[in-house]
């Protein structure tokens, strides 16, 4: 009789820790699903980015055109920005993928005058954006290209921070649309 009220105690128990500890991990998980950003994500839609080309309607291939990238930039937060200097948190970073065949970029980007300061977290001087601000960049229209619409790849790279937090850096994967005219080429002066 003794025996079996040790085993009938001791299932007890495990019982008891068991639901303790599912307790635990739902309580754990409702923190990650309230901290989820509504894109499904997990994380903190801290940073919105946009690329668009700057261009009219339509643009002939050899054309130029301005790509134009906008960040939304949440409350609280920083990016660093493109003329951060090295060793310490991941400067932006633009990328147009050539590798398409749609556009190359043909000169710097054109971007607003950063914030700078010393940061105690890094223990160095930043330079950073915040709010809202657009970066340009020159590009030229393949001039082989077809005429129809084109997509035109571009990454982002960026690093985000907050007074009490900083997130690793990330890429981010955009699309800018190229609306190329049909048989239509720049025409090049004769030399």
């Amino acid at each position: 009789m003794t025996l079996l009220l040790r085993a009938q105690a001791a299932s007890a128990a495990h019982t008891t820790h068991r639901r303790t500890f599912g307790a635990w991990v739902l309580a754990f998980a409702l923190v990650l699903c309230a901290n989820a950003s509504e894109d499904g994500s997990g994380h903190v839609s801290d940073v919105r980015w946009t690329a668009t080309l700057l261009a009219g309607t339509a643009l002939s291939a050899g054309g130029t055109a301005v790509l134009e990238i906008h960040a939304d930039i949440q409350a609280g937060w920083h990016v660093y920005a493109l003329t951060q200097p090295p060793g310490g948190p991941t400067a932006l970073q633009v990328r147009v993928d050539s590798s398409h065949d749609v556009v190359s970029a043909v000169g710097g980007i054109s971007a607003p005058t950063p914030r700078k300061r010393h940061d105690q977290s890094f223990d160095l001087d930043t330079e950073t954006y915040s709010g809202t601000f657009e970066l340009r960049v020159p590009v030229q229209i393949k001039s082989d290209l077809a005429g129809g619409p084109h997509n035109l790849p571009v990454s982002i790279r960026f690093q985000s921070c907050s007074e009490r937090e900083c997130r690793p850096p990330r890429t981010v994967e955009l699309t800018a649309t190229v609306e190329v005219l049909p048989n239509a080429r720049v025409s090049r002066p004769a030399s």
